[in-house]
């Protein structure tokens, strides 16, 4: 840092955090997978210790480390690393920047655009491998090297290759050397869920440990914690667990660093009783339970700073190392479950207003500003509450479905609200923009909407009326232009639908519960359906087959599941084209550097001059 600018503290705490969890998260999930892929096939179980286990008998010392010479003589071990990195695929894509433009396969590829390189597209595909989904090690032996260079790449390829994939594959290879020599008596129970295996295979009450032992160490660090429990007692999911549930966690992996297990607990896998007396113990060892407040719900959280300024102090984090004022205060508000009350905690505590809660990995920022979401919560409960603040709008007809409908809880209802308003906000602005950009760019386009607008104006029997529904209808050719942002945009790059069975395609099959994104750009630039795609031409929506169109261009998504707001959105932009082009004038003072990361985005804005015409 002292000799390199561009590494502020900042940039070096995000890169050292980023590693830590690139190092534990894929390499995690990859271990769990192999945990259920060896319980499922017995026979490369076997295989493996067989190998492993005649290293140990090759060694003068048997108790000795794993050499390097071993690790390369682990040819089968290492084919069970690759089928399993080729069947996980911790990382689903990789992103690179095109540095200039790229033809591929009549498309091309803009110079700037970000590229997302499907690696399970290679990673699954029966043209490479035989029975891809099938988990196969032994395919490895046969496999030219040439091809599998192209085709296998869980952790990236060339100058931007991860810089752990050796020490990766190794750490796996150790870790599977270690579990087939030394634990003689496995015992596998794999899990699935609808989404297909479940990578999470020790799965205990980590989370609820987690949040236990933050809390002992902020009382030890001289801090006076509250924990809102919405249960009436410790234990978390234990307390409500089948009898018959024990730990897959070995006994000395699953205990406090702090607090040693009972002797009497001798189990190598322990029940949920055990596990439930030891948290117990370890509670009351520490005095930990009169924080806790038991039978409490935290239903909102905000901060309240001295002055405006002081809201917008999350922007800060990072930056000042002081993100929060001693002089602001925290509010809590808090349900209690029994009596269906509300309290409101508030503390200013300076110290409370700088803690950062940081456990695996996983970090929770208490941020200053007041949320959208709290508003929308505040603003409903007002309307319920006050009969005088109903005006008969879209919160208010929210409530009375609440009262009849029961999935439409206040949470849901939030969030719905709140997805709304910004999936309007951000998707139309961004089509706005790229509109601007464009018209800029093509004045005989601007000249023909112009024309189109004007003509409207004067067949009105009062020009100053609003714009009707019959005009919106005959808009012809600001309809093309709109369909023609709408398609080079995609500002939704993909869509997302989850396989209700196995479906085949093209010598694929997409799995039962698998999730499918339907790349839309691929469509709407496709060469095969729109000449010269990349070519802004609104015009060419007139000549254009409507059944092709209805299967190629889809920024609205398609189907039952198409945006609810399509037909509004159309509205909208044609009546901002209609006023833009009938009441002002405007000049491009700076244009736009459009790039997709992969979201459409105009790097610092485009920056534009209005001016009102004279009547």
């Amino acid at each position: 840092m002292d000799k390199q600018k561009f590494l502020s503290e900042e940039f070096v705490v995000y890169v050292v955090f980023g590693t830590l969890f690139a190092g534990f998260e894929p390499v995690s999930s990859i271990m769990a997978l192999a945990f259920s892929l060896l319980a499922e096939h017995p026979a490369a179980l076997k295989e493996l210790t067989a190998e492993n286990e005649a290293l140990l008998k090759n060694r003068e010392n048997p108790n000795s480390s794993l050499t390097w010479d071993e690790y390369k003589l682990m040819t089968f071990t290492r084919q069970v690393v690759n089928e399993t990195l080729k069947l996980g695929n911790v990382a689903p894509a990789l992103l690179r920047r095109a540095l200039k433009d790229i033809p591929v396969n009549g498309f091309t590829i803009p110079a700037g655009w970000t590229i997302m390189a499907l690696t399970s597209a290679l990673l699954l595909s029966p043209n490479t491998f035989m029975d891809p989904l099938e988990f196969n090690p032994w395919r490895w032996k046969d496999l030219d090297s040439l091809v599998v260079s192209k085709n296998f790449m869980p952790f990236g390829r060339g100058s931007r290759q991860c810089a752990g994939a050796e020490y990766s594959r190794l750490f796996l290879a150790t870790v599977l050397h270690v579990l087939v020599t030394k634990y003689r008596k496995l015992r596998f129970h794999p899990k699935t869920n609808g989404n297909g295996r479940n990578l999470n295979l020790l799965h205990d009450i980590r989370a609820r440990s987690v949040i236990e032992t933050g809390q002992r160490e902020m009382v030890a660090w001289g801090f006076q914690p509250i924990v809102f429990e919405s249960a009436s007692t410790i234990g978390g999911v234990r307390t409500k667990t089948i009898e018959t549930t024990k730990l897959q966690t070995p006994r000395e992996a699953y205990r406090f660093s702090d607090f040693p297990r009972p002797s009497s607990v001798t189990e190598d896998f322990l029940n949920q009783h055990q596990v439930l007396d030891y948290i117990q113990l370890y509670a009351h060892h520490f005095d930990l339970l009169k924080h806790i407040k038991f039978n409490t719900k935290v239903c909102g959280i905000e901060y309240e700073g001295s002055s405006e300024d002081e809201m917008q102090a999350w922007s800060l984090w990072g930056g000042s190392g002081e993100p929060f004022s001693s002089k602001g205060k925290w509010k809590v508000v808090v349900e209690d479950k029994q009596s269906l009350s509300t309290e409101v905690v508030i503390t200013a505590d300076p110290e409370f207003n700088n803690y950062i809660f940081q456990q695996e990995g996983r970090m929770v920022e208490l941020c200053t500003k007041r949320t959208s979401t709290t508003m929308l919560r505040d603003m409903l409960k007002e309307r319920r509450i006050s009969p005088e603040m109903q005006r008969g709008d879209f919160l208010d007809q929210i409530n009375i479905d609440m009262e009849k409908e029961k999935f439409l809880s206040e949470d849901f209802s939030v969030q719905l609200v709140f997805g709304g308003l910004f999936a309007t906000f951000e998707s139309i602005s961004a089509v706005i923009a790229l509109a601007f950009s464009l018209l800029a760019e093509h004045p005989s386009v601007v000249q023909e909407l112009t024309a189109e607008h004007e003509a409207i104006l004067k067949n009105r029997e009062n020009p100053n009326s609003s714009l009707t529904w019959d005009e919106y209808k005959s808009m012809t050719f600001t309809l093309q232009v709109i369909n023609e942002i709408l398609r080079l945009g995609s500002v939704a790059p993909g869509l997302l639908r989850r396989a209700l069975k196995d479906i085949p395609v093209k010598g694929f099959t997409i799995p039962e519960g698998w999730t499918i994104m339907v790349v839309t750009s691929a469509l709407q630039l496709s060469p095969n359906t729109f000449e010269d795609p990349l070519e802004f031409n609104p015009w060419r929506w007139k000549d254009l087959d409507s059944y092709a169109v209805s299967k190629n261009f889809m920024p609205f998504g398609g189907g039952m599941r198409q945006c609810a707001g399509a037909e509004y959105s159309r509205v909208f932009l044609a009546t901002f084209l209609h006023v833009l082009v009938t009441k002002y004038r405007w000049t491009t003072i700076k244009a736009a550097c459009i790039a997709r990361n992969p979201i459409l985005g105009f790097g610092d804005g485009i920056h534009i001059k209005f001016e009102e015409k004279k009547t």
